[in-house]
Parts: structure tokens; C-alpha cells; sequence
């Protein structure tokens, strides 16, 4: 028998980042329209040697990377989330590490993505007259993404 589906859309998630603090006090980053998020590779070492059999190359596991965290916004250079004051300009611009979070409990998962990350690109911000301005942003992850308990 069919089963229905338990998949969710991605409306309600809110995309934020921490204060750094103790306890640390996450704010939502305005207007957050996708998020690319959560993704681990594994580099592969090449073992291969002059015995290698049948003329195969020989791999071994070496260290894991989290992939980046990519998202886009609509651009608004005076919301607090994402001015060169206080928001992800100025993080970019001090090049320095923050906690962010795919916060899914509104969407009723039990967990939701985390990882520490800096601001490593804000790309051009797009102009039309047909739409809202928008602007990308790449984070890079450093250490293990992490599933946290809603």
C-alpha cells in the first residue's frame, strides 16, 4: 500500500545566528530566502603503489570537510542581521567565527542543522525592476556541522 508522504517544505524554517554568548542568543537573519546546508565530504588519500592489484588505484579515508553553507537574501543593508555594524558584513569584514542555525522547529522536526562558520563571501547583490533585490552568501564551516535536538 502507498504511503504518504512526511516530507516538508521549507517555509517556516528561520535561518540564524548566535551572539557568541554564554548561553548564546541566536537572531534570526532577515529575509532568508534558501539555504544550502548541511553536507560533509570525505577526501579520499591515494594509496595506490607499484604492486596496486590488477592496475587499479588504491584509496584510503582520509580527513572530513563540511561542505559550505550557501543562502540568499533579500538585501537590506539596515536590518541589524545584515549591516556592516553588527551583522554579516561586519563578521565578513572582521573575519570572524559565529554559530549559525537552520532552526526547524517551527516546521515540527526534531532537529535542526548548526555549525560555526565564517562569512567568507557576500556576493553581488542583484538589481531589477521586476524583483526584490537580492544578495548571496557563502559561509565556510569550520569543524562538524551538528544536529541539535529542537
Amino acid at each position: 500500500m502507498p504511503q504518504a508522504t512526511t516530507g516538508k517544505t521549507g517555509i517556516g524554517v528561520t535561518f540564524q545566528r548566535g551572539d557568541g554568548g554564554s548561553p548564546e542568543v541566536f537572531a534570526t537573519i532577515a529575509n532568508a530566502t534558501n539555504l544550502s546546508a548541511g553536507g560533509v565530504s570525505v577526501n579520499m588519500v591515494d594509496a595506490t603503489h607499484l604492486d596496486s592489484p590488477d592496475f587499479y588505484a588504491e584509496f584510503l579515508p582520509g580527513l572530513k570537510t563540511a561542505d559550505e553553507w550557501t543562502f540568499t537574501l533579500q538585501w537590506d543593508p539596515s536590518d541589524p542581521t545584515q549591516n556592516g555594524t553588527t551583522g554579516l558584513r561586519k563578521q565578513l569584514e572582521d573575519r570572524t567565527i559565529a554559530t549559525f542555525r537552520a532552526n526547524t522547529a517551527a516546521i515540527g522536526l526534531l532537529v535542526s542543522l548548526e555549525c560555526d562558520a565564517y562569512v567568507s563571501q557576500l556576493g553581488n547583490i542583484e538589481i531589477s525592476p521586476e524583483a526584490v533585490m537580492t544578495q548571496s552568501c557563502t559561509l565556510k564551516v569550520s569543524g562538524a556541522p551538528r544536529e541539535i535536538d529542537n
